[in-house]
């Protein structure tokens, strides 16, 4: 349990919001993906570790780390 109050507590750390994304590929599982590539703004990270966005392309589909592959840009 502490384990994961600390890997949340470190996803808050490095995706506060107004962090810019770049998605390079969301999981095969999602049946309407954000295509790869798109550019978007992290709006929060919730108490699961959900990552939720607001893309560019209008999208508001969450990124889940570990599953969704995506990288900060500087």
């Amino acid at each position: 349990m502490e384990n994961l109050r600390e890997n949340l507590v470190n996803l808050k750390k490095m995706y506060p919001p107004g962090t810019r994304i770049r998605l390079i590929h969301m999981g095969d599982d999602e049946p309407t993906p954000v295509p790869d590539g798109t550019t978007g703004i992290v709006s929060y990270v919730d108490d699961v570790g959900t990552i939720h966005m607001t893309w560019d392309n209008g999208s508001s589909l969450g990124l889940i780390p570990d599953v969704d592959l995506f990288t900060v840009i500087k």
